[in-house]
């Protein structure tokens, strides 16, 4: 695939290949026969549709220059490439890890991104740097010696509670943490929120636009959600 050039959809690529431009692989990711080498300004997306992907390669370069690599997180896996082959992993250069998180947000617990038979070549996992806010969860990238995992630390949910007004934005504490209860809290961008059945108000005002990780709604009162402001999802 040629630089600027994009490589989409669900793919089996028999035989060695060189990725310079995108490279986004169906919803279940791909395999290859041979080697796969993805060059300096490549965006690696394993699952360009959605969902969750594996993709696997006897052996797998990530050689010098940069390049960005979507992950998908949907709370129980994320989006994983494996080198089948012994000692096939090849982290170098600086690849920027976006994790894309799904509806459940971050949730602890630690998730292959690089699958890999034997040693890591190149830097390893220092390779590898998150571009993601995570607000105040902890993630990190670790290497476990057969795998290089997202990690993640929940700091729990942020629970609306409407205790100041009606207002969703970063500054009014109108929150308590699921982790810390009856200590108002304030909304930071990429927090999990739940919108319950326990809040003084059911009518939320956005009065400017908030990031979270995951947006999840359990309460028997429907709940109604409008003013100037968006929710985007991402940060």
């Amino acid at each position: 695939v040629a630089s600027g050039a994009t490589l989409a959809g669900a793919r089996n690529i028999a035989g060695p290949g060189t990725i310079n431009g995108t490279l986004l692989m169906g919803s279940t990711g791909g395999t290859t026969v041979g080697s796969l080498t993805f060059g300096s300004g490549t965006t690696i997306g394993v699952a360009g549709n959605g969902g969750i992907g594996i993709l696997s390669a006897p052996t797998v370069t990530l050689g010098s220059g940069t390049r960005t690599i979507n992950v998908n997180f949907d709370g129980t896996s994320a989006d994983r490439v494996n080198a089948t082959g012994a000692n096939g992993l090849t982290l170098d250069g600086t690849n920027t890890i976006n994790v894309i998180t799904g509806g459940a947000g971050w949730v602890t617990g630690s998730y292959p991104i690089f699958g890999y038979n034997g040693a890591i070549q190149g830097v390893g996992a220092g390779s590898l740097a998150l571009a993601t806010g995570t607000g105040r969860h902890a993630v990190s990238i670790v290497d476990t010696g057969s795998s290089v995992n997202l990690a993640v630390a929940s700091a729990g949910n942020l629970i609306w509670k409407a205790s100041t007004d009606a207002v969703w934005n970063t500054t009014t504490p109108n929150w308590e943490l699921s982790t810390a209860a009856g200590t108002p809290e304030t909304f930071q961008p990429q927090d999990n929120v739940v919108f319950d059945g326990t809040a003084s108000s059911f009518n939320v005002l956005l009065d400017s636009s908030v990031g979270p990780a995951g947006v999840t709604f359990d309460s028997p009162s429907d709940y109604s959600l409008g003013g100037a402001g968006a929710i985007t999802f991402g940060g």
